[in-house]
């Protein structure tokens, strides 16, 4: 029986060398801290996630507006819905969102994929 320097067993029955060794625990540290990132910014949603998918559907929708740089229909959207809008524009702003057609663009790419929002 052969046995490494590292004493890291591989899955097919051989031994891994200390750098095997070492790559394989840097990519599970990176694996674990990508997923506590993605579960902060999905927990960071200062709203449900239905209603975060419905704003991104409502701004995306055929015959929307043109942007006008503002988050007029951003903005119209959450007061609508009894949505907390100082709140909401305050996380879209940190996220990328300064305007309607940035959160379509910004917002949507982060964390459509949270919401269930299928890139076509």
């Amino acid at each position: 029986m052969r046995i490494a320097r590292s004493g890291t067993e591989m899955q097919n029955g051989g031994m891994a060398s200390e750098d095997e060794a070492h790559s394989m625990n840097k990519k599970g540290r990176k694996k674990e801290w990508c997923e506590q990132e993605r579960q902060k910014l999905i927990v960071s949603i200062p709203m449900s996630h239905q209603d975060l998918r419905n704003l991104l559907d409502y701004l995306d929708r055929e015959g929307a507006p043109q942007c006008n740089h503002t988050l007029k229909e951003t903005i119209g959207f959450l007061k609508k819905r009894g949505l907390d809008v100082d709140r909401v524009v305050a996380w879209l702003h940190e996220n990328g969102g300064y305007c309607d057609c940035e959160v379509i663009y910004n917002i949507d790419e982060k964390f459509g994929k949270f919401v269930g929002r299928e890139k076509a």
